[in-house]
């Protein structure tokens, strides 16, 4: 089955970037958050992530751990035979289709607000 969905990553682990064949393949743990709880903590999920070809360099170059983008693609689940002959094993996977990477903060801007001066001669 195959779920198709967007949204802010956030890259939790060290991406790997790896070549298959002549395409790039990138990997890491990637966040997703979902608001806060009753209780007023953070949910936060995370889940494998891979991106291919040009994407992928995008990634490396651009964004790196610790970084945020937009993505969209497909959640597949991921089957195999664990090699210690336990049975099998299950994993989602976010294949990401498409990044758009998102602005990032200027330098310049200050951290905290700076209260501009009253002007003592006006009325109100």
């Amino acid at each position: 089955m195959t779920l198709f969905t967007q949204g802010i990553i956030r890259v939790i682990s060290e991406p790997e970037l790896k070549q298959v064949g002549d395409t790039a393949l990138v990997k890491f743990y990637g966040g997703v958050a979902e608001g806060k709880d009753k209780s007023g903590n953070y949910i936060n999920n995370a889940i494998d992530c891979e991106v291919w070809g040009k994407q992928a360099n995008t990634i490396m170059e651009y964004v790196g751990q610790g970084g945020s983008f937009m993505a969209n693609g497909n959640i597949k689940m991921e089957e195999w035979e664990a090699k210690d002959g336990s049975g099998k094993r299950k994993k989602h996977v976010f294949k990401v289709a498409r990044v758009e990477l998102l602005p990032k903060p200027k330098d310049d801007v200050p951290t905290q607000a700076v209260a501009a001066p009253v002007d003592q001669s006006c009325p109100f």
